[in-house]
């Protein structure tokens, strides 16, 4: 989920929005409130469904199957297709693409690390 929309905070602003009593606000009480939502959304649950959903894709046999598939297949073509003429090299395109995503990594982390260090000093 991108991070703008996670500080948002797009289950409050909806609560905030609605008016008290019943309907649709009490729904969405009743939902967010809801063991389920609890569960899955504990950070080790969410952690190890994340892993998880990674590595299982890329580790079985789903990510072969989804390759067969025709979408799959054009978004393999589409990937292919991309021709770099200032990165003849392969590997050095791949390590450039893993620096570049390593490094990109850490400015969403640092947006999320920030924004509770923030209101914990507002609160403060």
């Amino acid at each position: 989920m991108p991070i703008p929309l996670v500080l948002g905070a797009p289950a409050t602003l909806a609560l905030r929005a609605l008016r008290p009593g019943g309907g649709p606000r009490q729904w969405r009480l009743a939902v967010l409130r809801s063991r389920a939502l609890r569960v899955l959304g504990h950070p080790v649950v969410a952690t190890g469904r994340f892993v998880g959903r990674l590595y299982g894709l890329s580790f079985s046999d789903l990510f072969e199957a989804a390759m067969r598939s025709h979408q799959g297949h054009l978004v393999m073509l589409t990937h292919a297709g991309l021709h770099r003429p200032r990165l003849p090299d392969l590997l050095a395109d791949q390590n450039l693409a893993a620096g570049i995503t390593w490094a990109s990594g850490e400015l969403p982390s640092a947006a999320v690390l920030a924004a509770p260090f923030r209101q914990w000093v507002r609160a403060d």
